[in-house]
């Protein structure tokens, strides 16, 4: 909730993938310029996002893969990787094999952070 509240004050829209079409989720990340995810295919989506833009891709505690670094390579997107923040933050649910139902949290002063950096056009996207 913590974290939905965040990205609405910045203007984020929300996109639940299994609520839509493959169709449906490509035509929506053709229009995005930066891409909030928990690792995993819905963090692959970014492949369809504009270049230049940005993936903030989260990470729970027992399970880091940076399988989606090629993608943000290819289209010259800022990757920011974010592990998870053991101590405060929003709960992100997270699918993997090892913790596929385990809810993690991210850092919500971090994310305001760069959220507040790409507003104002601190990382030149």
């Amino acid at each position: 909730e913590e974290l939905l509240a965040l990205l609405a004050k910045y203007d984020f829209e929300v996109m639940v993938p299994e609520e839509h079409s493959l169709a449906g989720q490509i035509s929506f990340m053709t229009n995005s310029v930066c891409t909030i995810a928990p690792h995993g295919a819905n963090a692959a989506l970014a492949l369809f996002q504009k270049r230049k833009g940005m993936l903030l891709e989260c990470f729970g505690q027992k399970y880091v893969n940076f399988c989606n670094l090629p993608i943000a390579n290819l289209l010259k997107l800022l990757y920011i990787p974010l592990p998870q923040d053991v101590h405060s933050g929003s709960r992100v649910y997270m699918v993997d094999d090892e913790t596929r139902n385990d809810d993690f949290t991210v850092n919500l002063r971090l994310v305001e952070t760069i959220l507040g950096n790409l507003k104002n056009g601190s990382y030149g996207l």
